[in-house]
C-alpha cells in the first residue's frame, strides 16, 4: 500500500469519526449534554481539536498532481461546509442535539488553523530542504 492511499485511508477514517461524534444521536448518550458536569465552553476545545486534527489528514492526503494551494481551497471550502452542516444536522429531531454557532465557530477557527499550521510546516520544509542540499533541489525542478 503506498504512502498516500495510507493516507487518504487515515483522512477517511478520521471523518467518519468527526462525523460520528458531532452527529451522535443525543438518546445514544449515557448523559444528557447539558448534565455533564464541565466548564462551560470547554466543548470548543473538542470541537476546535477534532476538526484540526480531520483538516491536518485531509492536507497529507493531497494527491501528487494536486496544486498544494487548491488543496488547502478544497479542504477549507469542506472544512467549513462540514463546520455548519453538523451544527445544522444537530437541530433535527433524530439527533435531537443542541446545535450552536459558537461550535460551528470552534470547528471553522480548528479548520482554518491546521490549514494555516500545515502552510507554515510546508514552507518550512521546503526551505530547509533548499538549504541542505541546493543542487539536487535544482536537478529535480528541471
Amino acid at each position: 500500500m503506498t504512502r498516500l492511499r495510507k493516507r487518504t485511508l487515515m483522512a477517511w477514517a478520521g471523518l467518519a469519526v468527526l462525523l460520528a461524534l458531532c452527529l451522535w444521536p443525543s438518546y445514544w448518550m449515557p448523559h444528557p449534554e447539558k448534565g455533564l458536569n464541565v466548564p462551560n465552553h470547554s466543548d470548543k476545545l473538542v470541537h476546535f481539536g477534532l476538526f484540526a486534527v480531520a483538516s491536518v489528514l485531509w492536507l497529507r492526503a493531497r494527491p501528487a498532481g494536486a496544486s498544494p494551494r487548491a488543496w488547502r481551497m478544497k479542504v477549507l471550502a469542506t472544512g467549513l461546509a462540514l463546520a455548519v452542516g453538523t451544527e445544522l444536522t444537530q437541530g433535527l429531531p433524530i439527533i435531537a442535539r443542541d446545535p450552536a454557532p459558537l461550535d460551528a465557530l470552534a470547528d471553522a477557527v480548528g479548520v482554518v488553523a491546521a490549514i494555516g499550521a500545515m502552510s507554515g510546516f510546508e514552507r518550512i520544509a521546503s526551505r530547509r530542504a533548499v538549504r541542505e542540499d541546493p543542487v539536487e533541489t535544482v536537478a529535480a525542478s528541471e
